[in-house]
């Protein structure tokens, strides 16, 4: 009766396999993380008051101090996390600071690139010492940001640009996954967290390069079908890679899409935007659940191909 009742228990944690969210143990890595937000914001603010190059240096000081001990010694993801955010950000003021650039100095293409490059070289430092996935996304994230920030005079290439960031993302995610195929450890997260910064960089620059915007995805007929045709070949990237974080960005875009078609075909726009929503949540519900069964179905003739070495295993759910 008692091995039932584990096993029942074990049942709700997860399949091995799946993408384990290991940056979380217990509410006890939240409370902490509320404590660092706190604490390293509260300092930040109010030294950077009175000198911005002050107060983001304290920051960055203070966080990497907090680290030995959270990250170093306690072995805490999630307070880590909100310790390299911190202290990237402030690692984004303090060289223009230093320099004696102010906020509206940010719109030049200089002290946005020390911006960027002091905000890289912070989270890359924290990557370094403890080795912590998510410092791998803001990295990218801050070379991104600095890509983009110099070409956005360009308006006609920067949907483009940002979809080759996004695609550098994901190809430095892939890299990762590759050597754990298991997704057991600390490279399957590095991957993770790099597929949460490709995610949105691909859908927003493919939207951009539609010419649409996240609150009017559907202005088009014709673009709305392209964003769904797009968002089907995201599906199906997702699916033989096995991971759902590549498809998180893309619900929104698509929504609005679908919730125009359907405007355009009915001649209303009341309760279709409901009715979209609902099927739509069904349909995200019905792949999270069937993830594993669909995924063995639709690639299970690709167990042999060359792309199948760098995916894990096309199985069903046990």
């Amino acid at each position: 009766m008692h091995a039932a009742h584990t096993a029942s228990d074990d049942a709700l944690v997860g399949n091995e396999g799946d993408e384990q969210l290991r940056f979380v143990r217990s509410f006890g890595d939240i409370f902490i993380a509320i404590g660092v937000a706190l604490a390293l914001g509260a300092l930040g603010i109010a030294a950077g008051k009175a000198n911005v190059a002050i107060g983001s240096g304290l920051t960055i000081l203070a966080g990497a101090g907090l680290a030995e001990w959270l990250v170093g010694k306690k072995r805490l993801a999630l307070p880590g996390i909100m310790l390299v955010l911190g202290m990237t950000v402030a690692g984004g003021f303090f060289l223009p600071a230093l320099l004696g650039f102010e906020g509206n100095d940010f719109k030049n293409a200089f002290p946005a690139t020390l911006a960027g490059g002091g905000a890289a070289a912070v989270a890359g430092a924290f990557y370094w010492r403890h080795r912590l996935p998510c410092a791998l996304a803001l990295i990218g994230a801050a070379i991104a940001a600095m890509i983009l920030w110099s070409m956005k005079e360009n308006s006609q290439g920067l949907g483009a640009a940002v979809v080759l960031c996004g695609l550098a993302a994901f190809g430095f995610a892939m890299w990762f996954d590759r050597q754990d195929r298991a997704r057991a450890g600390r490279l399957s997260d590095c991957g993770f967290w790099l597929h949460i910064l490709a995610a949105p960089l691909i859908t927003h620059g493919f939207v951009s390069l539609l010419g649409l915007s996240a609150k009017a995805s559907g202005s088009e007929l014709g673009s709305s079908l392209a964003l769904i045709a797009f968002f089907g070949v995201m599906c199906a990237v997702a699916l033989f890679i096995d991971r759902r974080a590549l498809l998180v960005s893309a619900f929104t875009y698509v929504i609005g899409a679908v919730i125009h078609l359907v405007n355009v075909a009915s001649g209303e726009s009341g309760q279709g935007a409901l009715i979209v929503a609902g099927l739509f949540g069904l349909f995200v519900i019905l792949l999270g659940v069937y993830w594993h069964s669909l995924r063995a179905k639709l690639f299970s003739g690709f167990r042999n191909a060359p792309l199948a070495s760098w995916v894990p295993p096309f199985r069903t759910a046990t």
